[in-house]
């Protein structure tokens, strides 16, 4: 990494004036970034409880940002201004030269407002030696983010950047030891016009989910991953945006990301906290990385993440990135609610999200009726039902089955519901059936009760080595040496696939012998998937 720009200051308390920030002495552009995007200088506080991979990455991140920032020079504090000049109206396209007359410290306001969300370019000099020109941006709540300095023979080197349909203030602190004028323009970046009707445009006060970028469903957030305060430096690109969303009934969500390579995307609470899917506390965190395939930066590639059924509630979206390439380029990101392929399971229907993510993986197609598709949640599960869900979802491994599989079940041939399913539940030894003295029975129409579901979990997971221990075995009420599967059921609650009925008071129940509906199957069967306990098969 190369060594950062020099320190670039500015008058301590100039942002009280425009109503964020504190007015004390000793007022800073670090501290004016700690009001603004505070969960970035809080230390490495993520970095040590999302733990690893994406996770650790997208805390780094996030880490990294604030600690670029602290070593960028931006804390040093200023004097005061000796004198604020009157807002001067700003045009696009029409650059506003300010004279400096004596050598002093001047505080000057430039006012613009868009009549539709924008994407603009800022311009400015100073043509005093020595002489050093401060920019910080505005909108009418007096949210706000500092847009970077030019010095003498240097110009403000900026990205792009996007801005909602508003009013807005510039402020502008220039310090010189001798006359001389200093100037501040902008142009409308015309590419980005297309935008404009169907995204929500980011202001670069975002960095926090109390400022976040409000979305709703039809329309998708546009940004752009450049930290302001750290142009012309390779930090440029640490910047952290959040949006938030608000869900009025409980819904399937999926996030989408379109953006450069390595930019990531996360799932959080108000607090900062990255939620996991459908809040299961065993459930994957929800957190994404646009793949990087070795393109230039400049080739955008879009990423999605199944966030599950989330409960009515506000949700905020961290977009950040580790990749310095990224610095300037433009994403979009947003949140779609998804629809449900079966006329019988909408919001309502328990473990909605774990039967759309069956339909969605190909192990349920339910059944073709007139108008639609159905699922039938509250229908026991068969055991003939249950060879084919099993066999799905494991991706459906290439198998022929032998004369002897054929062979296997009386009560099993060509003619009987997912006969090829049964035979390879039978050739992997996840099923042996009833021996029935000289003949096996697989009993194929038999529905399933809890108790064997769990055997035939913990065999398709490979009999993993499990020897539960005293408070383990504590489980359940209603379990105990004497139940049938006892081992394979407990295998199952530690792992966290069944947690079983509550009963209050720290007590609950498995109910082996209660047959499995399909709704409670499906739970079942995403948790394996998603707690990785399936081997390849």
């Amino acid at each position: 990494m190369a060594s950062l720009a020099a320190g670039l200051m500015v008058p301590a308390g100039a942002f009280a004036q425009a109503g964020e920030f504190s007015s004390s002495g000793t007022s800073s552009i670090c501290q004016a970034y700690a009001k603004v995007k505070p969960s970035l200088l809080e230390g490495s506080s993520k970095t040590s409880t999302l733990g690893s991979g994406i996770a650790t990455e997208y805390a780094a991140a996030v880490d990294e940002a604030a600690q670029s920032f602290s070593a960028s020079g931006f804390n040093q504090p200023f004097a005061q201004p000796r004198r604020a000049v009157d807002s001067i109206p700003l045009v696009a396209g029409s650059p506003q030269s300010v004279k400096i007359s004596d050598p002093e410290t001047v505080l000057t306001k430039f006012t613009f407002s868009l009549s539709r969300p924008t994407v603009i370019s800022f311009f400015g000099s100073i043509d005093i030696q020595g002489g050093l020109a401060t920019f910080s941006i505005n909108d009418v709540q007096g949210h706000g983010c500092v847009l970077g300095s030019a010095e003498f023979a240097s110009s403000l080197g900026l990205s792009h950047i996007s801005l909602p349909a508003g009013s807005y203030t510039i402020d502008a602190f220039t310090s010189a030891d001798k006359p001389g004028h200093f100037s501040l323009g902008y142009n409308v970046v015309q590419d980005y016009d297309t935008y404009a009707d169907g995204h929500v445009f980011e202001f670069e006060s975002n960095g926090n989910a109390a400022v976040a970028t409000h979305l709703d469903a039809r329309r998708r957030g546009f940004g752009f991953l450049f930290n302001y305060a750290l142009a012309n430096t390779q930090h440029a690109h640490r910047d952290l945006d959040y949006y938030a969303f608000t869900l009025v009934r409980p819904s399937h969500i999926k996030l989408e990301l379109n953006g450069p390579q390595n930019t990531m995307l996360a799932l959080e609470d108000r607090n900062g906290n990255v939620l996991t899917q459908s809040l299961d506390q065993n459930g994957k965190k929800l957190l994404a990385r646009v793949e990087d395939v070795g393109e230039p930066i400049e080739n955008h590639r879009a990423v999605a993440l199944d966030c599950g059924m989330l409960p009515a509630g506000t949700y905020y979206i961290g977009v950040v990135t580790d990749d310095w390439r990224a610095g300037g380029e433009s994403y979009t990101v947003g949140y779609s609610e998804q629809e449900s392929p079966f006329i019988d399971v909408n919001w309502s229907t328990p473990h909605e999200a774990h039967i759309l993510w069956l339909a969605q993986n190909g192990v349920s197609k339910g059944w073709d009726v007139p108008g639609g598709r159905e699922f039938r949640p509250y229908v026991n599960v068969a055991r003939a039902d249950m060879a084919a869900f099993l066999y799905r979802l494991v991706g459906e491994p290439a198998y022929t089955p032998s004369k002897q599989d054929i062979q296997k079940f009386r009560d099993v041939t060509w003619n009987t519901p997912h006969a090829k399913e049964i035979w390879w539940l039978a050739s992997t030894g996840i099923s042996a059936g009833w021996d029935m003295g000289g003949y096996a029975e697989f009993r194929p129409y038999a529905e399933v009760a809890r108790a064997d579901m769990a055997a035939f979990l913990f065999r398709l997971a490979g009999k993993p080595a499990f020897y539960p221990s005293y408070e383990e075995r504590q489980a359940f009420s209603d379990v105990n040496s004497y139940t049938p599967h006892v081992r394979e059921i407990l295998w199952l609650a530690s792992t966290g696939v069944s947690t079983g009925w509550d009963l209050g008071g720290g007590v609950k129940e498995f109910r082996p012998y209660v047959i499995v509906t399909r709704c409670d199957m499906a739970a079942f069967l995403h948790r394996m998937s998603d707690y990785d306990l399936l081997p390849a098969w």
